[in-house]
């Protein structure tokens, strides 16, 4: 069997991550079962059953991070889930450079067996090994819980349209929730920088940079994984062709040799300004980020970047760090998260290298910093970070940040960091408008090598999407599910399969009902909030239905307060303020509001 499957079942595009899953399977094939896999957990070996039950499995296609994979019956999926699963996902991940998780199917088209007797094909013993008679089910863990980082969640996932069934450590100043952050596509540990081969940490940098022509960056599409050493396999049922196009296949690219330190940067190949689709909302933003690319530190610095989540503020910060080095290869250029730059800078200071994390931040030629909000609570991140903020502009280096809210509106930070963050160019990311979301999706049915209809492609973009991300995961689910089930996308699918997203009905939000909801949540009553009361619990009650006024409807901060017994602007303004920071610090704070929200607008129906 091939495990490859044939090219011109699946669509061109996606021979390549055929060719990969040959190559992993490959070097799968021919490990010493008495040795610990490279790269994986201490303990982690394949026996000649597991290799066994790996011929057996064979490729579907690669649909946005999710290998799909078709096993012959229910016995070889449970082997996968319980231990193959994990192996071949750490693989597949090193082998194409970003994580990859695996959707575990079963070849409809495969003899039916039953469970209880279904055995993997016989193998000959290793050297020094006794003739195994069945698989030895103590290799494969049959206790062990399949652990979530590998697998895709398949629970919501209506798998039949009739009768189918579901088929950092990070030390900080001040707790805050958890984020997690995009990772780079080479999907290393360690979280730091890039210089090309040809520039070196002693050369002199420039305070200015030479003029370049502006031109559209050639971004190489070569991607293909080297091909492993061939094996014989025994004649196995290969899945099922089907109509060439339904599935996504994302090109995998090769691995990333390991680089140290300061050769580096977390660009995730990606994020370019080929793929970002240019509407209305983002126009302006991506004018200007184009404008600082090929003339960092000439016309606007910083560049500073806010918007809500989703909107392609990640994917503009990378396609800058490309368009740079794209024209100028010697530059020095670092992504990162506050997340990681505070993680880093506590480190540094825990292992008394603080100075050496100063040289190194001062030593780019264009810093992109994400999130910056999330600095609130961290006053010595806060201080440092005005250093080397400072270090970097006073010596003509680029700076671009992006955050949630405006400069303005992070009232938690010190007030001369936003001044600063105000001297180069301020702008922010609107929603998408409907032509723009629908153009966001065909671009990437196209990226995946999938035929979408375009009243597929209209029906999801009209959805009550909040974010491009959102939208992407729906035409992501779509796409999964056709792979799976072996049928092309169609409305009617995509209508089943989509229902948590279909929009409401539009309802309008009053302060009243916000008032009366909040109320409750607290056991408080209305006239509580609306009274004089200044205990403790009433007065963060109150301010928590101040803020969601101020969110959930169109009033002014005078109309606000005189909702709550003529109470001043300034009380409002404070009790907005106060919340908002709040949210950014303790989970609970956000967690209530999240509910509270919720059931506002159940109630508004």
């Amino acid at each position: 069997m091939d495990l490859g499957g044939s090219p011109h079942q699946f669509g061109q595009a996606s021979e390549d991550f055929f060719n990969t899953w040959n190559n992993v399977v490959a070097q799968l094939m021919v490990m010493n079962p008495r040795e610990d896999i490279p790269g994986q957990a201490p303990g982690t070996r394949i026996t000649p059953q597991d290799k066994a039950w790996l011929k057996q499995a064979a490729p579907v296609g690669l649909i946005g991070g999710v290998a799909v994979i078709s096993t012959p019956n229910r016995t070889a999926k449970s082997v996968f889930e319980r231990k193959l699963g994990d192996i071949i996902s750490a693989e597949l991940t090193a082998a194409i450079g970003e994580p990859i998780k695996l959707a575990i199917s079963i070849n409809s088209a495969a003899t039916e067996t039953d469970d209880s007797s279904a055995e993997p094909p016989r193998t000959e013993p290793h050297r020094g090994e006794t003739p195994p008679t069945q698989p030895r089910t103590t290799q494969s863990r049959p206790t062990e819980t399949r652990p979530a980082e590998s697998y895709h969640d398949f629970s919501q996932l209506n798998t039949s349209p009739k009768t189918g069934t579901p088929s950092e450590n990070v030390a900080q100043e001040n707790a805050q929730p958890s984020r997690e952050m995009p990772r780079p596509t080479s999907y290393e540990d360690d979280p730091y920088v890039l210089q090309y081969p040809d520039s070196s940490p002693q050369e002199k940098r420039p305070s200015t940079y030479p003029d370049a022509t502006p031109t559209e960056p050639a971004y190489s599409n070569s991607g293909d994984a080297p091909v492993g050493n061939s094996y014989d396999t025994p004649a196995e049922t290969a899945p099922q062709p089907w109509n060439e196009g339904y599935i996504s296949n994302a090109r995998p690219q090769r691995r990333q040799e390991q680089k140290p330190d300061s050769e580096r940067s977390w660009l995730n190949e990606n994020y370019t300004f080929d793929n970002l689709v240019a509407g209305e909302g983002n126009r302006v933003v991506r004018a200007a980020a184009i404008a600082v690319a090929e003339n960092p530190a000439q016309a606007y610095n910083p560049l500073f970047i806010w918007g809500g989540s989703g909107l392609g503020k990640t994917h503009i910060l990378h396609a800058i760090g490309h368009r740079a080095l794209e024209l100028r290869p010697n530059l020095r250029v670092r992504y990162v998260s506050i997340e990681e730059y505070t993680n880093e800078w506590i480190n540094s200071i825990r292992n008394n290298r603080g100075e050496d994390f100063k040289r190194k931040y001062r030593s780019f030629d264009i810093l992109l910093v994400d999130d910056i909000q999330f600095l609130a609570g961290k006053p010595e991140t806060q201080i440092e970070f005005f250093h080397n903020f400072n270090a970097l502009h006073g010596a003509q280096k680029q700076i671009v940040l992006c955050s949630d809210r405006s400069p303005k509106g992070l009232t938690e930070l010190e007030p001369r960091l936003r001044t600063r963050f105000q001297w180069g160019f301020t702008q922010d990311i609107q929603k998408p408008d409907l032509e723009t979301r629908i153009a966001i999706l065909r671009l990437k049915a196209e990226r995946e090598n999938a035929q979408v209809p375009s009243e597929v492609l209209s029906f999801i973009a009209e959805q009550k999407a909040e974010s491009v991300r959102e939208l992407e995961g729906a035409l992501n689910k779509v796409l999964i599910v056709s792979s799976i089930q072996h049928t092309p996308v169609t409305l009617e699918m995509a209508r089943d399969q989509l229902q948590d997203l279909v929009a409401p009905e539009v309802v309008e939000i009053t302060a009243p009902t916000i008032m009366s909801v909040t109320a409750e949540y607290f056991n408080l009553t209305t006239a509580d909030l609306t009274g004089p009361g200044k205990a403790r619990p009433i007065a963060h009650a109150r301010q928590v239905a101040m803020y969601l006024c101020r969110e959930l409807t169109d009033l002014s901060l005078p109309k606000v307060g005189n909702k709550f017994g003529g109470r001043d602007h300034t009380t409002a303004m404070y009790a907005e303020r106060k919340i908002r920071k709040e949210m950014s610090e303790k989970r609970s704070t956000n967690e209530a509001i999240q509910e509270i929200t919720a059931r506002i607008k159940d109630q508004a129906r």
